[in-house]
Order: C-alpha cells, then sequence, then structure tokens
C-alpha cells in the first residue's frame, strides 16, 4: 500500500512484550512521530497476541520487537511492511533499527579506564547478540590500553540467600567473584544482571572492602544497592527512528531499507563507580571534588586547596593513580555534565557552558571538540528527538 490514499485511516501496529521497561519506551518514541501523522492510528499489542486477532485489526505497517525468531516468523504471515527493534536476530529480511552495542562496550571500558581500574571483567548472556557485542567493544577496548578482561562463563545464578548449594551456580559464581583482584571494573550486560552481582557482592561481604566498580551496559534506574553507574541509550529516539523508517519503506515500497545504528548517550554516574579504583586517599578526594563541582569553575589550585595537599605533589599522585591529569579530569566532568543538559534541556549553548562550570560557548566548544570529536551542536542534533 501507499500513504496517497488520503480517505484512508493509516494503522500501524506495534507488537511488544507489555511487560518489558525498554520495549515500552521504544514504543513511546514511535508513537511520538505516529501521532504528528494525519489519519494515524497507533495500536500497540502484546507479542502473544494470536495472528488472527492481529490480522482482523489489518494493519498497513508494523513496529516489532523480534528478539526470538517465531515471533518474526508468526508476523510474516501478514505480508505488511515491518520494521525491527531488537538486535537480538541479525540475520532477519527487514530492517532493524538498534543500539550500537560495540559502542555501548566500549564506552563502559573507556570510563572505567579514566577512573583509574586497571583489572577487568565482563559479566553477560553469552548467547546474546547484544551482550556479546557489548563484550566484543568492552573487550577491545581494554586490550588495546594493555589489560585483560576475565569474562564470566558459568551459569549465571539467581539471587543469593541460604545454602549456595540449592541455587544453581550459585558457588561457581561466587567463586569467580572472590577471585576478582582488588580495583577490577565490572560491566554487566544490563540491569537485572547488575542487580544480581550487587546482591552476591553483599552477601559474600566483598563490597566495598575491595574497591570493585561496576558498570551496566543498559540504564533501567534498577534499585539496587548500591545504585548501578550506566549506559544511557536512546530509547525513545530509538522508536521515534523506527516509526520514521517504516513510514520511509511505506512511501517508497521497492527494496529493502538499511538498518539503523544509533550511539549510546553517554554515562550516567551513581554510587557502583564512586570513587576511583586507588587506595590513595587523596586521589580519592580530589576525584569526588571535582565530580561534585562539576558544575562549578575550578582549577587544579582548587583542587589542591580542597584535599589540603601541594599541587605538585597531588598531581604526581594523580598521575600515577589516573594516568591522566587533574586538569584532563575536570575538563571531563564539565563535558559528561555538559551532554546532559544538550539531550535533556533546551538551553542555548551560552547557557549549557555557563551552567557545566564553563566560562562561556567557545570554552565549550574547543573542549567538545577535543574530549567528543564534534561540536555541541552536532551532538544536540544527532541525539535528541526532531521533527
Amino acid at each position: 500500500m501507499t500513504l496517497n490514499k488520503s480517505q484512508y485511516a493509516l494503522r500501524i501496529a506495534g507488537v511488544i512484550n507489555r511487560k518489558d521497561g525498554l520495549q515500552n519506551d521504544l514504543w513511546k518514541g514511535a508513537a511520538m512521530y505516529l501521532h504528528k501523522l494525519p489519519r494515524c492510528i497507533p495500536f500497540v499489542f502484546h507479542e502473544d497476541v494470536p495472528i488472527e486477532q492481529l490480522a482482523q485489526w489489518r494493519p498497513d505497517g508494523m513496529i516489532a520487537h523480534c528478539s526470538y525468531r517465531n515471533l518474526y516468523n508468526k508476523l510474516a504471515r501478514l505480508d505488511v511492511p515491518m520494521v525491527n527493534t531488537s538486535g537480538q536476530l541479525d540475520d532477519l529480511p527487514i530492517p532493524t533499527v538498534t543500539l550500537d552495542n560495540i559502542a555501548c562496550g566500549t564506552m563502559a571500558a573507556r570510563y572505567l579506564l579514566a577512573n583509574g581500574y586497571r583489572h577487568f571483567a565482563y559479566l553477560g548472556f553469552l548467547d546474546r547478540q547484544f551482550s556479546l557485542k557489548r563484550l566484543e567493544g568492552f573487550r577491545v577496548a581494554v586490550e588495546e590500553s594493555g589489560h585483560d578482561v576475565a569474562v564470566y562463563a558459568g551459569e549465571i545464578p539467581g539471587p543469593p540467600g541460604g545454602d549456595p548449594d540449592e541455587i544453581p551456580g550459585a558457588r561457581a559464581f561466587a567463586a569467580w567473584l572472590s577471585d576478582l583482584p582488588d580495583g577490577t571494573g565490572i560491566m554487566v550486560a544490563d540491569d537485572p544482571l547488575g542487580l544480581i552481582l550487587t546482591q552476591y557482592l553483599r552477601f559474600l561481604e566483598i563490597q566495598p572492602r575491595r574497591r570493585l566498580g561496576i558498570i551496566s551496559g543498559h540504564d533501567r534506574q534498577t534499585p539496587s544497592n548500591p545504585t548501578l553507574t550506566a549506559v544511557r541509550q536512546p530509547e525513545e529516539r530509538w522508536g521515534y527512528e523506527a516509526a520514521r523508517l517504516l513510514l520511509d519503506m511505506m512511501r517508497r515500497p521497492a527494496g529493502r531499507a538499511d538498518d539503523i545504528v544509533l550511539p549510546p548517550l553517554g554515562i550516567i554516574e551513581r554510587e557502583s563507580t564512586t570513587g576511583p579504583a586507588t587506595d590513595d586517599p587523596y586521589v580519592v578526594h580530589a576525584m569526588r571534588f571535582i565530580s561534585d563541582h562539576a558544575a562549578d569553575v575550578i582549577s587544579v589550585g582548587d583542587v589542591a586547596k580542597a584535599v589540603s595537599l601541594g599541587r605538585r605533589a597531588l598531581e604526581r599522585r594523580f598521575a600515577n593513580a589516573m594516568r591522566c591529569t587533574i586538569l584532563h579530569q575536570i575538563h571531563r566532568a564539565h563535558v559528561e555534565l555538559a551532554k546532559q543538559l544538550l539531550f535533556d534541556t533546551d538551553m542555548s549553548m551560552q547557557a549549557v557552558a555557563v551552567e557545566s562550570g564553563l566560562s562561556d560557548e567557545k570554552h565549550l566548544r574547543r573542549l567538545f571538540r577535543q574530549l567528543e570529536g564534534t561540536t555541541p551542536n552536532t551532538y544536540r542534533r544527532r541525539h535528541r528527538i526532531t521533527g
């Protein structure tokens, strides 16, 4: 069908698992685009919907999270244009809009490296594409820095409690955690795994004395203890781009459309990586001061004064522990805050600069180019939903 039938109400079906928070957020983004279209009726169905019921609704196009093949096979029977929003299957004959999971792993590794971690581990699903790609990006970035990644390959257990022998995989998992060196930065594929990990660390009384840091590959704001630092994903834009791609396909039905891969947005820092992976109290204090004052204009001298140590002495200790200068860490804190403001607000560039502890827009542009390889304007256009 085409979109030139003005008398026709366009029906777009979303087929998702309604119990999955990510999929619900993706559909919200898709609906934001679809609601702009005249005479368009978007409607969401649970993935278990009988095909007869879906066929009776007569969709003109579908956006589906095809994380397993049987769902795609069922929906394909309707023979209407369809866009997939799951990266689990990479050989479907329909276009996919998904996250750049390799970039997600790379971003997590670089964050841990910048915070002084020199031992690394990965906990994920070794039979799922999204997790394997996050591992790939994580491992390459870590190995390029001259380090190795300890990957857990055993059965991931359920929550701890009682006799570990009664929980499949619990004893092997506990042994793996206990063998990790002090100061290990651990990437978990997603928040549910991060929750299990934090529960075992507390159960085994490993954290915080061993200064293990945890970063999740997906920020779902899971109420863990400690709360999880995580990679922020563009959920709403993910769905928005899927809807836009579907409508483009329906306007130009010939040929298969190209996949769209969206970059992660940045790091949301929380308690699971509070403080660097060092036992140097001056460096720990300095890092916390920089983080707490990301919105303020601060200098290296201000940091040295805050930790009650001479500037040159602190610079030597900082470089030894963090492999970067104090000034670089200050700039990084300013830019990370600016990235959040660029995505979450409509502030002018001058206002973003000031609220990020920088003197003016020119300073913001210079640091952004230096640390992100792009301009603030380009970053905002690339990541925010546009018309």
